[in-house]
């Protein structure tokens, strides 16, 4: 049947190729004469787009599931195509032709509905040459009943080819249906023939294998029995895990409160060690505000030191100026003394100067003085602040180690806090899986018992399993017998 299916495929398909080329050899034909005619633009541009479409449709069926589309298609399109050109160059015995020439054309597949198509399209298009014609022309008026008996014996000649080629592939397919069916019948008879072969062969694997299973089942009957006794001791062994696991439970109810207690008391310490990070912090601030002080100061006193030596010049220049004032009165005395009583007046004035000299010279002494006892007691201050600033140098490093020591302590403590954490949330997870694990075990042991008890069940069944196995043995005995006659008759059809 697969193989008749083949042939008609490739038979429609060889009758699509067939009406491809015959319909672009009349569009070919048609387009030469028109140009041997001399025809208008517009009959070029019908005919070439018809000839483009023809071969896109010719495209599209290749892809298309529809083995027949193609035939519906151009038969349609030789349709538009002719009457087109009735219109355009007017009716004749050429498209008379053309009425008989696509009847034949749409017959090519021998398929009723395509050349039923055809049919009326070619009534169709004798209609529209008979009411185009024109006045002066009465070929067609003339001629109509002659057209028309030549078309309706075309169309039955061809109708009456299509029909018996139709009912000769029915016989083909009725034929090939009985060769089909006694092929069936054929393959049916083997494989029944093969079955009663398998059911003997699976009849005496059955055999075997049953008395494997009343030995196996023995076999199973001693065992129970063992599983049974072994049964009743894990049940009293799960009694003794049960008083366990309650120890094991109490045990991690009081680790579980212990954790919360220290996790409690780390959180405490952990804020202890934050507040002591935080003071020693502004601690820390304080000690380099007040290094930064300290230096002001000393720099402070740097400069009183510049201003104490530059006031010791002044002094020096104090002194000298008094040694000059001293020698200016000494020279003014002796000038006045010369002069007699005309220089009373500059001894006088001597004097005075002597006097301004001395005292200014006492004054000097007792800055220079002042200004060394300040600048001894600036060198002591600037070395007490030196070694102030040392020691609060030392004292910085120091509260800066003591600020690190408190940042770990309180990462110490942090870490702290998450174990405790951890170990609390492990703590009532253990609790509650103790807790599961304390049903699962009951459950455990009253399965236990209801195995011990099931087996004591299954051990009674075994025993009548094996005087079943052993009717059933007799009853496959008898199938036996049946199915060698059925064999044997089988040979005789």
């Amino acid at each position: 049947m697969n193989e008749v299916l083949k042939l008609i495929e490739r038979d429609i398909r060889t009758k699509n190729k067939f009406m491809f080329i015959i319909f672009t050899i009349i569009c070919i034909v048609a387009i030469l004469n028109n140009f041997m005619t001399e025809n208008t633009l517009l009959s070029y541009f019908l005919l070439s787009s018809t000839l483009v479409l023809n071969i896109v449709l010719f495209q599209f069926y290749k892809k298309s599931k529809n083995q027949f589309s193609y035939a519906y298609a151009v038969v349609v399109l030789f349709f538009v195509l002719v009457v087109v050109s009735i219109t355009l160059i007017k009716p004749s015995i050429t498209t008379m032709v053309a009425v008989y020439i696509f009847l034949i054309f749409s017959a090519i597949h021998l398929h009723k509905q395509i050349f039923i198509v055809g049919s009326i399209l070619s009534v169709i298009i004798m209609i529209i040459n008979v009411i185009l014609e024109p006045e002066n022309e009465t070929f067609f008026l003339q001629n109509y009943t002659t057209l028309s008996l030549a078309l309706v014996i075309i169309v039955l000649l061809l109708g009456l080819v299509i029909h018996l080629g139709s009912k000769q592939f029915t016989n083909l397919k009725a034929l090939t249906q009985s060769q089909d069916e006694a092929k069936k019948r054929e393959k049916r008879r083997i494989k029944f023939e093969k079955n009663i072969r398998s059911v003997l062969n699976h009849l005496e694997d059955i055999f075997q294998k049953i008395n494997l299973n009343l030995q196996a089942q023995n076999e199973m009957n001693i065992a129970l029995k063992e599983i049974s006794s072994s049964s009743e001791k894990q049940s009293n062994h799960i009694h003794n895990i049960v008083g366990q696991t309650k120890e094991i439970k109490k045990l991690f109810g009081n680790v579980h409160h212990t954790s919360e207690v220290v996790k409690k008391e780390s959180k405490q310490a952990q804020l202890r060690a934050q507040e002591g990070t935080d003071k020693m912090n502004d601690l820390t601030l304080g000690i380099n505000h007040l290094t930064d002080i300290v230096n002001e100061v000393l720099i402070t006193f740097e400069e009183l030191t510049e201003k104490i030596n530059d006031s010791h010049e002044l002094t020096d220049l104090i002194k000298a100026i008094t040694s000059q004032t001293n020698l200016l009165a000494l020279n003014a005395s002796i000038e006045a003394a010369r002069a007699g009583n005309a220089g009373k007046g500059f001894t006088v004035v001597a004097q005075e100067m002597r006097k301004l000299a001395s005292i200014t010279e006492k004054t000097a002494i007792k800055i220079e003085n002042n200004l060394a006892l300040i600048r001894d007691s600036n060198s002591l201050v600037k070395e007490k602040l030196n070694i102030s600033n040392e020691e609060i140098q030392s004292h910085s490093e120091s509260t800066e180690t003591t600020t690190i020591y408190f940042n770990k302590i309180n990462e110490s403590f942090q870490q702290l806090n998450i174990h405790m954490e951890n170990l609390t949330g492990f703590s009532s997870e253990v609790e509650l899986k103790t807790q599961a694990g304390d049903q699962a075990i009951d459950e455990f042991a009253a399965l236990i018992e209801q195995t011990s008890a099931s087996l004591q069940e299954v051990a009674a069944s075994v025993e009548t399993l094996n005087s079943d196995s052993i009717n059933i043995v007799e009853i496959l005995n008898e199938t036996n017998g049946k199915v060698r006659e059925i064999r044997e008759e089988s040979n005789f059809m």
